[in-house]
C-alpha cells in the first residue's frame, strides 16, 4: 500500500498543478466570454463526450486481455479502424444536420479514441506516469489559446470549438506516436490482417455491452446540460457546466489514477487466477477516505471559492455543488471499483448499471422540467445515484469475493 500511496501522491500532485493552471485560466475565461457562448461551448463538449465513448467500440480494452505482447498491434489497428469510421461519420452527420461548426466534431472524437488507446497501453505496461505527464503537458494548451483569442476580442463559441478540436487532435496524435515508440510497437498490416477479424469477433461483447453502456453513462452525466440549455436557460447551463468542471476536474485526477492502478492490479490477478478480494477492499478504504475529505472540503469552502473566483457571476453555483455531493461521493468510492466487472467479463452487469444511471438521470431532470425547477431535478438525481452506487458496490464486492473459489 505504501508504494501505491507514494505513486498516487506523485501522480495526483502533478495533475493538481495542471488543473490549478487550467482553473486559473478558466476563471478569466468565465469573466470575458459571454455566458451564453460558454453554454453553447459546453453543449458541443457534451456531444463530444457522448460520441467519444463510442469512438473505439471499446475494442482497446482487449489490450488488457491478450496474453502476448505481439498481439497488441492487431488490437490497436482494429481499434484505429473503428475510431476513424466513427469520427468521420460523426462529423458528416452532425455538420449536415446541426451547423457548419459541427464538421469539427470528428476531430475531438478521433482524439478521444487515440487517447483511450495509448492510455490502455500504458496501463497494461504499468506506466501510469506516462498518462499523467501527457495530461500535464496537454491540458493547459486549450485554455491558454482561448485567453489569447480573447485578448484579440474573439469570444465566440465557434472559435472556442475550433481551437479545442484542432488542439486535442494534435496533442493526441503526438502522444500516440510517443507511446507506441516507447512500447516498441511495430505495426504490420499483413500480420494484423490475420488476427483483426479474430479479435473483432472475440471482443464483440465490448461493442455490444460496454460501448452502449458507456454511452448511456456519459449521456446521463451530460443530460443536465442539455436539459438546462433547451428547457431552462443557457445561463443555467453555463453555471452547471462551470460547477461540473470545478467539481469533476479534481475528482477525475484522483479517480483516473486509482482506476488505472486498480485495473492494472486486478488484470494481473485475473491473468494469474488469483484472488482479488484483498485488493478490492484496500482500494475501497482508500477511496472512502478520499471521498469523505472531499465532501467536507466542498461543504466548508465552496461559497468562498465561488465568490473569490467569479464574484457575482454564476450565483447558483455553490448550491448546485452542494446538491451534487451525494452523487459525487458515491462516484468517488464506486466508479474505480466497477472495473472489476470489465476484467471478469461481466459486461452484462456494466450495461445494466449504465442503463439504470441513464434512466435515473432522464427521470430526475424530467421531474425538474415538469415542476420548472432545475435544482429539484439535480437533487433527485444526486440522491438516487448515491443509493444506486451502494448497490453497484455490493455487486462488485460479490464478484471479488466469488473469485476466491478459483484459488481455494
Amino acid at each position: 500500500m505504501k508504494n501505491l500511496v507514494k505513486e498516487g501522491i506523485s501522480v495526483i500532485s502533478l495533475n493538481i498543478v495542471s488543473q490549478v493552471i487550467v482553473f486559473g485560466c478558466f476563471i478569466y475565461i468565465a469573466k470575458v466570454y459571454p455566458e451564453t457562448e460558454i453554454g453553447e461551448y459546453f453543449g458541443f463538449g457534451a456531444l463530444v463526450a457522448i460520441l467519444g465513448i463510442a469512438s473505439t467500440g471499446y475494442y482497446e480494452k482487449g489490450i488488457y486481455l491478450v496474453r502476448r505482447e505481439s498481439s497488441i498491434q492487431s488490437v490497436v489497428i482494429l481499434t484505429l479502424i473503428v475510431c476513424i469510421v466513427v469520427s468521420t461519420l460523426s462529423s458528416l452527420i452532425a455538420g449536415y444536420f446541426l451547423s457548419d461548426i459541427y464538421y469539427f466534431l470528428g476531430l475531438p472524437i478521433f482524439a478521444a479514441g487515440l487517447t483511450k488507446i495509448f492510455s490502455v497501453i500504458n496501463i497494461r505496461q504499468s506506466r501510469i506516469t506516462y498518462n499523467t505527464t501527457i495530461i500535464f503537458l496537454g491540458t493547459p494548451i486549450v485554455p491558454v489559446l482561448m485567453i489569447v483569442n480573447a485578448k484579440f476580442g474573439v469570444t465566440t463559441s465557434s472559435y472556442m470549438i475550433a481551437i479545442t478540436s484542432l488542439t486535442s487532435v494534435s496533442v493526441s496524435l503526438i502522444s500516440f506516436f510517443v507511446v507506441c515508440r516507447a512500447s516498441r510497437l511495430h505495426f504490420s498490416i499483413k500480420i494484423a490482417k490475420k488476427t483483426i477479424r479474430l479479435y473483432a469477433a472475440k471482443y464483440i461483447d465490448f461493442v455490444r455491452f460496454s460501448t452502449v453502456a458507456e454511452v448511456f453513462s456519459t449521456a446521463s452525466f451530460r443530460l443536465p446540460i442539455f436539459f438546462a440549455s433547451e428547457f431552462f436557460d443557457k445561463i443555467i447551463a453555463a453555471t452547471y457546466g462551470v460547477v461540473v468542471r470545478l467539481a469533476i476536474s479534481p475528482i477525475i485526477i484522483v479517480l483516473s489514477y486509482f482506476s488505472q492502478r486498480f485495473l492494472s492490479d486486478i488484470s494481473d490477478k485475473a491473468r494469474n487466477n488469483r484472488n482479488p478480494k484483498a485488493i478490492f477492499v484496500m482500494y475501497t478504504k482508500i477511496l472512502f477516505f478520499y471521498a469523505s475529505v472531499q465532501a467536507l472540503t466542498i461543504l466548508f469552502l465552496i461559497d468562498y471559492v465561488f465568490r473569490l473566483a467569479f464574484g457575482d457571476s454564476f450565483k447558483n453555483g455553490p448550491e448546485m455543488m452542494i446538491l451534487m455531493l451525494p452523487w459525487l461521493t458515491g462516484m468517488c468510492i464506486v466508479e474505480p471499483m466497477g472495473n472489476i466487472f470489465l476484467v471478469y467479463k461481466r459486461q452484462d452487469i456494466i450495461f445494466k448499471n449504465k442503463f439504470i444511471s441513464f434512466v435515473i438521470s432522464s427521470l430526475s431532470f424530467l421531474l425538474g422540467w415538469l415542476f420548472s425547477d432545475f435544482m429539484l431535478g439535480l437533487k433527485v438525481f444526486s440522491w438516487a445515484m448515491a443509493l444506486f452506487y451502494v448497490v453497484v458496490w455490493i455487486k462488485a464486492f460479490h464478484i471479488a469475493d466469488s473469485q476466491r473459489l478459483n484459488t481455494d
